[in-house]
């Protein structure tokens, strides 16, 4: 029985379980940020849209889209893709604050920094070529 190998394998499948939580995490913020980001220019962009196209193709995405006839309303709701993750600030306001998008991208520069430390981490578990692993 190799029990370095044991362990290096259960110690590898944590690590790979962690970098799968944090490329999740860093997906759900990437979705975040594009939600904020759809939030905050919704009206301008559907605007500009709307002006080149026939009134009646405009009111058929409208409905389509969910949308009110009126395409300056605001969001209602903002659903919080962070339910379930540890550590983030949920915001305040039912719409979030332009600085949100900011922050979003320092936690994904974060969580993209923990990828990068746990990826090297798997591969330094791999046995080396003169040892049986790492510390050998």
């Amino acid at each position: 029985m190799d029990r370095d190998a044991i362990a290096r394998e259960r110690r590898r499948r944590e690590a790979l379980d962690a970098l799968e939580f944090e490329r999740d995490r860093e997906t759900t913020l990437r979705d975040q940020v594009d939600e904020i980001v759809l939030e905050q220019e919704r009206a301008r962009i559907d605007s500009d849209a709307f002006a080149r196209m026939e009134p009646e193709d405009a009111d058929i995405v409208r409905d389509i889209l969910g949308d009110e006839v009126d395409s300056d309303d605001e969001v209602d709701e903002w659903e919080d893709p962070f339910a379930g993750l540890d550590d983030e600030v949920e915001p305040e306001d039912d719409e979030p604050a332009p600085d949100e998008v900011g922050r979003l991208l320092g936690v994904i520069e974060d969580s993209r920094l923990r990828q990068r430390a746990l990826e090297r981490f798997v591969a330094a578990l791999e046995p080396t070529e003169g040892g049986d692993g790492v510390g050998s």
